[in-house]
């Protein structure tokens, strides 16, 4: 769990969802995490951050899963953080911006964490567009399947931030410099068919053939595929000595956006946002 350096209910104006927002389900060796805040286009409320984390580590420590998928409910993968979260940034006091940038940068860190920790095979099954963090994340994840209709867009320069997940570090490797700079730099929309010729992703599907083409992937893998041989060359490409370099770049990533969100320009750029 989290460790938080404050308790929440000294913070203002967090926008929560229901305990219903990630759904988890183990079956047939496969846990299952959804988002499940469809009405927002699946943003993720810091409590989600939390609980996402949560349902990474579970999975990982549980003996009888052997893949893991994360995807959405609805028409988004993901829309990214929900921007209600930084609605009270405005009214407060400096003191009060400081301590919630102390503690919500925290909740980033945590996700990601959980994800470069993860030791079995994690699928994302990108069901819509993945914006903001339902695109980063993809680089520390092992294989990703997307619909047609699939966009994918890192805006974190129109708000003035940085990026997360490690992509300031995964995406020039992965991706070259330039294709990089593209996403993270300039903030540019890829389609699903870019985001494959890039090699973000692994593969794309017709809309209505989705779901099926993903559970016969899944099903394929679980019975034809050595899932022991698979977290050993997992073992392998993601050593100990990797994931102790994400997980740094991960801190300095999370503490630049800590300085982001206590920053003037910062509260001016939202206020701005949420005046219109």
């Amino acid at each position: 769990m989290l460790k938080r350096l404050l308790p929440l209910a000294n913070i203002p104006i967090i926008k929560r969802c229901s305990s219903d927002c990630i759904r988890n389900e183990v079956s047939n060796g496969v846990f299952r995490i959804q988002i499940n805040n469809d009405k927002r286009k699946n943003a993720l409320t810091w409590k989600m951050f939390e609980e996402i984390g949560n349902a990474l580590k579970e999975a990982n420590g549980n003996p009888n899963v052997k893949i893991t998928t994360f995807t959405g409910v609805g028409d988004y993968f993901t829309s990214g953080i929900d921007l209600a979260n930084f609605a009270g940034i405005p009214s407060m006091s400096e003191e009060e911006r400081i301590a919630f940038a102390d503690e919500h940068h925290l909740y980033i860190r945590y996700l990601f964490d959980a994800a470069i920790d993860h030791e079995k095979p994690l699928f994302v099954l990108a069901n819509g567009p993945a914006i903001g963090l339902g695109t980063t994340v993809l680089g520390l994840c092992d294989v990703v399947y997307a619909t047609q209709r699939a966009f994918f867009l890192t805006p974190f320069v129109t708000l003035g931030i940085n990026p997360e997940g490690c992509s300031s570090l995964i995406f020039p490797q992965m991706l070259g410099n330039s294709r990089s700079n593209r996403l993270l730099l300039l903030g540019e929309r890829i389609s699903a068919h870019e985001a494959k010729q890039f090699g973000l992703i692994t593969d794309v599907f017709e809309d209505e053939m989705f779901e099926k083409k993903c559970e016969e992937n899944i099903d394929h893998v679980l019975t034809k595929l050595n899932i022991e041989g698979m977290m050993k060359v997992k073992a392998l490409t993601f050593d100990e000595e990797k994931r102790k370099l994400l997980k740094e770049r991960n801190r300095i990533e999370c503490e630049m956006l800590r300085d982001s969100f206590m920053s003037e320009q910062f509260k001016h750029k939202i206020a701005k946002m949420f005046k219109n």
